[in-house]
This record gives structure tokens, sequence and C-alpha cells, in this order.
């Protein structure tokens, strides 16, 4: 799990009020059943109420949705704080935050840094990963500011994907993603290559003589951004995005289990749901060879954008979202081949149920956040289940928010 503590949880647009659907009353139940082989998921529809706006959205049966909060700005990765139910928040606005229970107002930390994305408690520290760099600090609590800062590893800032996202190992290790800059570039998670061009994978932060040191985990991933270990394999998944170049349905979106030196092929192999193939877009030759890229879990529909993800505690207080594993979708910025925004990948929420390592359903579980034209209120980034059964999922844009899902008693 990611980042879970001794509470079982892991530590608008002007033109849309064109579009907006008015309903009566706070809730509209209309029931439907998501089947599937295995267990199912029901959801129904309810309103929800963002500021002068209604929005009709699909939620699981069970729970509803509402607004956690708005004051913080760009939020991105949430994680579990040293105080019981304190909620850390890092964010695209270059600041971090916490909110606390019981009225969780949003208190920002400073300094500032360059793109704090992910922020995680851990050994008595609270730790940064921005851009450049992961940061080992201390938190004042009565100034909310950041002490003792120490930038522990260092890492290329420069190009696209600037996103870097920290989790806790089981064997007490850190591991921080990061993406290759474009589509095609020659960046690969290896000594042999430049600073700069060591991308594209997962590094493991081991404590060692009294030092942090940094080796490869796994390589050959173009944009992982979503990290969570399994309870039960005691293995870190990922969400990988894929590049733009090769159209509007290739190839897909993956989620991939890492382990060891493992290798997923990318920018020099994609997998285009069935087999992996060379991509000519980048024509260095390969570090490894193509019978050595493992193949994804289970694939998404491309430009879905898969961000965050979170392995929601086998716990009765969690109904029928118990042991999925939740996946937040951002949403594609393309369209297909008409050109229309209508076509966009729409954000969502989908639930997997995995058993063995293998995805047996795949529902899913929270929708409505893109309008018919394709305008969207909402963009998932990533989950965390809390102590009460109840689930966060923060939403960077259109609205800047972290809403929750709570069950109905």
């Amino acid at each position: 799990m990611r980042a879970h503590n001794a509470q079982g949880c892991r530590v608008g647009d002007q033109s849309m009020h064109k579009h907006k659907r008015w309903i009566a009353g706070s809730v509209l139940i209309l029931s439907s059943t998501l089947s599937a082989a295995g267990s199912t998921i029901d959801t129904y529809q309810q309103t929800l109420v963002l500021g002068t706006e209604r929005f009709t959205v699909t939620v699981p049966q069970g729970y509803q949705l509402s607004v956690f909060s708005t004051a913080v700005p760009r939020p991105r990765m949430l994680s579990h704080g040293e105080v019981a139910g304190e909620v850390l928040v890092g964010s695209g606005a270059g600041a971090i935050y916490r909110l606390t229970p019981p009225d969780y107002k949003a208190q920002r930390i400073t300094p500032q840094f360059r793109y704090p994305h992910s922020v995680l408690w851990h050994e008595k520290a609270l730790w940064v990963a921005s851009s450049e760099g992961v940061y080992r600090t201390q938190l004042n609590r009565q100034e909310n500011r950041l002490e003792a800062i120490e930038k522990v590893f260092a890492m290329p800032a420069s190009g696209g994907h600037s996103s870097r996202t920290l989790v806790a190992g089981p064997d007490g290790s850190l591991y921080v993603s990061i993406g290759i800059s474009g589509n095609c570039s020659n960046q690969y998670l290896s000594e042999t290559y430049a600073f700069n061009e060591r991308r594209g994978g997962v590094w493991r932060l081991q404590k060692k003589a009294g030092r942090w040191q940094a080796d490869v985990f796994s390589s050959g991933l173009r944009n992982p951004v979503g990290l969570a270990w399994s309870p039960h394999e005691q293995r870190l998944y990922a969400t990988n995005n894929g590049p733009d170049h090769l159209g509007f349905e290739q190839p897909p979106e993956q989620l991939v289990a890492l382990s060891a030196g493992s290798f997923h092929g990318m920018p020099w192999y994609q997998y285009d749901g069935e087999q992996v193939f060379r991509d000519r877009c980048q024509r260095s030759q390969p570090p490894q060879h193509k019978d050595q890229v493992e193949h994804p879990v289970t694939t998404f529909p491309a430009r879905q954008a898969p961000l965050g993800l979170d392995f929601v505690p086998e716990q009765s207080v969690y109904g029928s979202l118990s042991g999925q594993l939740l996946v937040a979708f951002h949403g594609s910025w393309a369209v297909d081949a008409t050109g229309s925004a209508a076509s966009r990948r729409p954000p969502k929420i989908t639930a997997l149920h995995l058993e063995d390592g293998a995805v047996i359903t795949q529902q899913d579980i929270v929708s409505g956040f893109q309008l018919d034209d394709g305008q969207r209120w909402a963009r998932p980034v990533d989950l965390l289940a809390l102590p009460d059964g109840s689930i966060l999922f923060s939403s960077d844009g259109p609205t800047s928010a972290i809403f929750k899902l709570t069950p109905i008693p």
C-alpha cells in the first residue's frame, strides 16, 4: 500500500453554464449495475453542488460525493501525515499543504519548491519530491515551515513530465518515479547516461551506512505517475502513460507491476495490447532486448492519462470498495480524427479487482466530470483511503479541489 498508517489507510469554464444539468433535490438515484466476471459494484447518479453549479455524477452505491476542500491550488498527490487523520497534499502551485482534523482547514507550508508533486511522512521526517530532487525535512508545526531541509537525491528537472512521485516501500526504502521528457527521448535510468538523460523509471533510495543511496529499481517507463504497493504481493504497481506520436488509439496506457531490474521498453519498444514492437521514433540502440520487456498487467485506452492509484484496505468499513485498486484518470487532451473536443477520453475513477497479480474485473465507479461537448469541470489526479471508510481524490483543474466519497450510514 502507499503510505498506510496504523489505522489501515494510506499514509470552471464559463461555457459550461449552458451545459449544466439542473436537478431538483440533492441526490437523484438511478441505480445501475456494472457487470463483469466476478464481483460487481453498483452505482447511481447524484447531483453535486459546486459553487453555483450543479453537476450529475456517477458514484458507487453506498457512497455520496462531496467537496472536501477548495483551498489547495492545483492539488496533486495525497498521503497521510504524522497526526492521525491528517492529509498531506503536493501541488502544482509550488507549495505543499496539510489538512488536519477536525476542521481540515488547508495550511500552506513554506518554503516553496519548483514543483512539489508529492509529499510523504516517513521515519519521523517530512519528505518532498519536487522536479529537481527529493528532500528530507522537519516540519515546524507551529509555524507551518520546513526546517533542516536536506536534498538527499538530485534529479534532472528540465523538459516535460516534471512530476515526481514518492512512496515508501515495506522494506523501509523510498521509491521515486521520473518520466522521460518527451515521446521518444533517448533517456534511460543508468549511470552510462549523462545526468540530464537519466530518466524514465523508478529510483530506489536506501539508507546505507547512515546515508541515503540511490539505485535503479525499474526502467523503460515513459511517464510513471502513480505508485502503490500491493498489500498481498508486496509488489510495487505503477501507472505508465504512453507516447502521443502513434495516434489516438495506440499505444494503450498501462498498469505495470515493477520489480528490481524490470525493464518496460519505452521509448524503444511499445506494447499494442497483444505484443511488443520496435518503435522507430527512437533509433538509438536499445539498452535491452525486446524479449526482456515486461508486459503490463493490464492496459487502458490510449491517451486516457492514468495518474494516481491506491489499494483500498480490505476492511468492511469500505463496503464494495474494500480491497479494490482505484485508479484516477486525468482524461486526454487529444481528440480523435473528427477534431471534436467531445471525443476526448473522459476523466474518471476506475476500480480494479486483482488476484495473484491479474486483473479480474475493471469497472468505472466515478464519472461525469466531462460534459457532452468535451468540457471538463474536474480531472482526478490521486486517491487516498481514510480510516473512516471514505475516499479522497484530488483534481488540479478546471476546478482545483479535493473531493470526498463518504459512506452513507
